[in-house]
């Protein structure tokens, strides 16, 4: 019966390990298939270590010349580490437990103060459960057989690790996240139009003439033009100043000469 505690501690243990090498490597926000496959593996690397375990143990019963005092000897220290393990898997269920509440500020607590510590002191508490349990054993046998099972449940762990570090995360479900969606920055026309050049719109400007001098304008800058009509009464009117040699500048200079002369 105590062996069969012990099995169950075993798994427990590979399933949190499964979950802990799994955290952090998936970048999707809702992870709980994640983690559930993550444990779920977890458990059975564990199952194979106390498949292993098992294989070694029968091999020693049958070996052994007094199986029932072997039995005895490997009772009385499961006992012994089942005291260390147990009460070691209790404080973590209690921790988890707490997480269950709808406190970010709990959650932050236990995961920073309580969690942490304990998952940094596994290899410790399993190093001094089995000290404990298979120390005071009278059988070499016992003494064997518990150092191959912390050899195993030691390098659960690392097998999980790496058995991470080669699955390939696949999506079955493709999400759109927030960084997916943005606001259309610019109206999409309906048919392409190509552009050879920004049109240029420039401006003339009329002023009047002081002293009947076209070089010497009042308040402006004289150009390099001169006037559209040659005139003398509409070089007295107005003289026209146009700043760019612009085609349509020069049309628009010649209708507003044309309305002065009507």
């Amino acid at each position: 019966m105590i062996l069969f505690v012990l099995y169950v501690l075993a798994s427990l243990d590979g399933a949190l390990c499964g979950f802990r090498t799994g955290a952090g490597r998936c970048a999707l926000i809702h992870i709980r298939r994640f983690n559930v496959r993550s444990m779920l593996r977890g458990f059975v690397v564990a199952q194979g270590a106390c498949a292993a375990a098992l294989v070694v143990l029968l091999l020693a019963f049958f070996t052994s010349g007094n199986a029932a005092l072997l039995l005895a000897d490997l009772d009385q220290a499961a006992v012994r580490m089942v005291e260390v393990f147990g009460g070691y898997a209790a404080l973590v269920l209690v921790n988890l437990s707490l997480r269950l509440l709808p406190s970010v500020d709990i959650r932050s607590a236990t995961s920073v103060m309580i969690l942490g510590p304990l998952t940094a002191l596994r290899p410790a508490v399993m190093v001094t459960g089995t000290i404990y349990g298979v120390g005071p054993s009278r059988l070499l046998t016992t003494k064997l057989l518990g150092g191959f099972v912390l050899a195993l449940m030691l390098g659960l762990e690392w097998i999980l690790n790496r058995m991470n570090d080669r699955i390939q995360l696949v999506v079955e479900e493709p999400l759109i996240t927030a960084q997916q969606k943005w606001s259309v920055t610019a109206a999409i026309a309906g048919n392409e139009v190509k552009v050879i050049g920004p049109g240029t719109e420039v401006a003339f400007v009329i002023s009047p003439i002081e002293n009947r001098n076209a070089t010497d304008i009042e308040r402006r800058v004289p150009g390099d033009d001169s006037p559209v009509s040659d005139s003398p009464e509409v070089i007295g009117d107005a003289a026209f100043l146009i700043s760019s040699r612009c085609s349509s500048c020069a049309r628009k200079a010649a209708a507003w000469h044309a309305r002065r002369r009507d």
